[in-house]
């Protein structure tokens, strides 16, 4: 009896042994996971760090432009008023041509 009592014990401590085996290698799994967890954050950091620099020059560089975007306006507004001017101007210059065409096919003469 006492044989087959020890023989009953190496195949429990074998059968926790395995599970233990079992447990560790699931843990060194998640450690793996962990660890490549761990470095994709710190990419994601340095990512985010890099990102609030570009965002810190870009802003920069809007204060730089802000007097030229102002102007923006003033000069839409200066371009509608040479568009007016450029109506009246080929209007005039169209009269002109029209008179001076008719006086001319009027009187016969070069």
């Amino acid at each position: 009896m006492a044989a087959s009592t020890d023989r009953d014990i190496k195949e429990l401590k074998e059968l926790i042994n395995s599970r233990f085996n079992a447990i560790d290698s699931r843990f060194d799994k998640l450690e793996n996971r962990f660890d490549s967890l761990e470095e994709k954050v710190k990419v994601l950091e340095i990512g985010q760090t890099k990102l609030e620099a570009n965002l810190g020059k870009i802003e920069v560089r809007l204060e730089e432009w802000k007097p030229s975007i102002n102007k923006i306006s003033d000069l839409a507004e200066k371009v509608g008023e040479l568009k007016n001017w450029r109506q009246i101007a080929v209007i005039v210059i169209s009269a002109v041509l029209a008179a001076t065409l008719g006086w001319w096919a009027r009187s016969g003469k070069p």
